[in-house]
């Protein structure tokens, strides 16, 4: 079956998860996006990763080219989640848009893929 839930608080995301959970459903893909400071991007991550999820999880994040964004990013310590088995920051290059007062960096995805364990080099 497939669902859709749209988490707009950080705090809900541990609800949810265990919302999952508890009615059998298997959480295979999670696409974050949406405040894309530095420290909201690390602590998405963060609180994606620190859960202990059952099955194989692909985690999608958009806007990887916005320099805040990728920050976030490579603020998390990935060594320390030994679930995380894949990390491309770059699996879809994003591009400079072109406005009135300079050039600014969006789009792109990153994309991670957490299993049984075994990191791949970014």
């Amino acid at each position: 079956m497939l669902s859709f839930w749209l988490v707009t608080q950080l705090s809900y995301y541990l609800s949810y998860f265990k919302k999952i959970e508890e009615t059998g459903e298997e959480l295979n893909f999670i696409l974050v996006d949406g405040d894309h400071s530095k420290l909201a991007v690390y602590n998405n991550l963060k609180m994606i990763l620190d859960y202990p999820h059952k099955y194989e999880l692909t985690i999608l994040v958009h806007d990887r080219f916005y320099p805040q964004s990728r920050k976030g990013m490579k603020m998390v310590d990935f060594a320390n989640y030994e679930k995380v088995e894949y990390i491309e920051l770059d699996y879809i290059h994003g591009n400079f848009w072109h406005n009135d007062t300079y050039r600014e960096m969006w789009g792109g995805f990153a994309l991670f893929k957490l299993g049984k364990g075994g990191i791949q080099p970014m």
